[in-house]
């Protein structure tokens, strides 16, 4: 995540990928295109096939297939959504709330949480993974994760949680 507005009162934290969702969305075109291509094929070998004695196991075959197919689709969306939409995170003393906006499989989550719970900002770092991780943690002793960056990226740490600090402070 990366601080794209900061103010006295207000911090809005953006997590984007506009190119990964035009992968993702290349992606999902590729995949429907193959599944239609595939289900044109197969009508035509529809009638012929369901009516021969292994009809059955034909037709449970392709709808394997399908599925498949669908499944790739469905990723390929979830890829696109995430990549746009990302995750964003507003902090703001007038609202008197931390809004948390990302997506839930193919729809929109917004979360809200009273700014008053914060207890603190906490980093933790995963040697086996080599990435630190920030947290909100609130005063009922909740965890929200807001972001993880690789270990080559530890200032961009520091920088974000000190302004997330700073900011709590003075608010």
């Amino acid at each position: 995540m990366r601080i794209v507005e900061q103010s006295p009162r207000k911090i809005t934290l953006r997590d984007q990928h506009p190119i990964g969702g035009l992968f993702a969305l290349l992606f999902t075109l590729i995949s429907v295109l193959a599944l239609l291509l595939f289900i044109l094929q197969i009508w035509q070998m529809f009638s012929e096939r369901i009516t021969q004695h292994d009809g059955a196991l034909w037709l449970v075959v392709v709808l394997i297939f399908v599925l498949i197919g669908v499944g790739f689709i469905t990723l390929g969306l979830m890829g696109v959504l995430q990549f746009w939409l990302g995750t964003a995170c507003i902090l703001d003393w007038d609202a008197e709330e931390i809004t948390i906006r990302s997506v839930n499989f193919l729809t929109p989550k917004t979360e809200r949480y009273s700014i008053y719970g914060v207890s603190h900002v906490q980093v933790d770092h995963n040697a086996e993974l080599a990435a630190y991780s920030v947290w909100m943690v609130f005063k009922t002793g909740q965890r929200i994760p807001l972001t993880a960056y690789p270990d080559r990226e530890r200032d961009a740490v520091q920088k974000l949680v000190l302004a997330l600090r700073q900011f709590l402070i003075t608010g």
